[in-house]
């Protein structure tokens, strides 16, 4: 393979990375917006947490997890 092909080769498996990691961000992104819309939806509703979450197939662990990383 001689240097020109290298190179190439090399900036396509660095755009693959890059894509990959977007990909990943906007999958993290896309989780929190998930869950911050479950916690609103749950604070809002007026039902208790553990009803709530019994309702919406929601386990308490997961929905106090993810109230905790928003808090900080």
């Amino acid at each position: 393979m001689g240097a020109s092909q290298q190179l190439v080769f090399l900036k396509a498996n660095m755009l693959q990375r890059q894509f990959k990691e977007v990909a990943v961000m906007q999958a993290n992104a896309n989780r929190r917006n998930k869950w911050a819309d479950r916690i609103e939806l749950c604070l809002d509703s007026g039902m208790s947490v553990e009803e709530w979450c019994k309702l919406n197939h929601v386990s308490r662990s997961a929905l106090y997890s993810w109230l905790a990383k928003f808090r900080k």
